[in-house]
């Protein structure tokens, strides 16, 4: 006879609190393959989880308002009563991040474990986990994982209302940090929630402080790159004025060249005569504009009708 499952409820919990931190001793931080269940886990010790814990799916640390270290907050909900959240908070190591499961999907030796990670598929990858042998030895083997293959682990379940976080405190770490999943075909991000957040029913996306890489690294190439243009910028301005200062020099006010002194021109090939020739130009100084003058003397004729010198006999 097959039972349909429903889900849980919640109006009321017991008190049970889980108000600091809960720090796992080291021996829990690797991934486990209990013979009790014959599948890989994390935490899977009872010392490895906060005092007062239980597998039940009816079972929550209340108040709760932080996630045990190593853990982060997986999924959460209001169900029942809107003023109170609920929060499945599940382990994670190195790239290996646990998340939420339905529990509807739970049974056998499945049962009760609320968190679960999906190897990826493909070439999948290789885990390495503790086992302990019939002779109770125990050692350290690698395991090729690939999809549905995965590992499991309780998870600590919490709940709390807004009146168990005081808003002049900042909401806990474990609430409020992001995760990396492997997923074998990239990574992923899986966003938490931040306390106060989860009392509002919101989803925030968790944000990190100060200035990227990407953004220092460009930062750090466009300051030189300004610094050198306004160089150059500098040198060309310079190099016009001298330019400019150069032209000017020869402007309108600039003295005239002076030629030799006198007005007369003389042949060349009559050293010892000379004749006074007009000038070709006239002087700047008398006219106060340079002018051209005819480069050739006006020639004339005697009358035809003067009188002619005596004859020779």
């Amino acid at each position: 006879m097959s039972s349909t499952w429903k889900p849980f409820t919640i109006t009321s919990f017991p008190t049970v609190p889980l108000t600091t931190t809960f720090t796992p001793p080291p021996l829990c931080s690797g991934v486990y393959l209990p013979q009790d269940r014959n599948v890989l886990m994390m935490d899977h010790e009872a010392s490895c989880l906060p005092s007062g814990f239980k597998s039940q799916e009816s079972s929550f640390f209340s108040p709760g308002i932080d996630c045990p270290q190593g853990y982060w907050s997986a999924c959460h909900d209001t169900t029942g009563v809107a003023s109170i959240t609920t929060v499945t908070c599940c382990p994670f190591r190195g790239d290996i991040s646990l998340a939420c499961v339905t529990p509807s999907t739970l049974g056998g030796r499945w049962a009760s474990l609320f968190c679960t990670w999906i190897a990826p598929g493909g070439n999948g990858t290789t885990v390495s986990y503790t086992g302990s042998s019939a002779a109770d030895k125990t050692s350290t083997l690698p395991s090729a994982m690939t999809s549905p293959d995965g590992i499991n682990a309780f998870g600590v379940r919490i709940v709390f209302q807004s009146t168990d976080t005081p808003s002049s405190t900042p909401p806990p770490s474990s609430l409020s940090s992001s995760s990396l999943t492997n997923t074998g075909s990239g990574t992923t991000t899986s966003t938490t929630t931040t306390a106060g957040a989860l009392a509002a029913g919101t989803l925030v996306e968790a944000s990190s402080s100060g200035l990227s890489t990407g953004a220092t690294a460009a930062i750090a190439v466009v300051i030189p790159v300004v610094i050198i243009a306004g160089l150059v910028g500098l040198f060309l301005l310079w190099r016009r004025r001298r330019r400019q200062q150069g032209v000017d020099g020869l402007g309108a006010n600039a003295p005239l060249a002076q030629g030799p002194p006198g007005n007369k021109y003389y042949y060349a090939n009559e050293a010892k005569w000379q004749q006074p020739l007009a000038p070709q130009e006239l002087p700047v100084e008398q006219s106060g504009m340079r002018a051209e003058l005819p480069s050739v003397q006006n020639s004339y004729e005697m009358p035809v009708g003067s009188p002619r010198g005596p004859s020779s006999a």
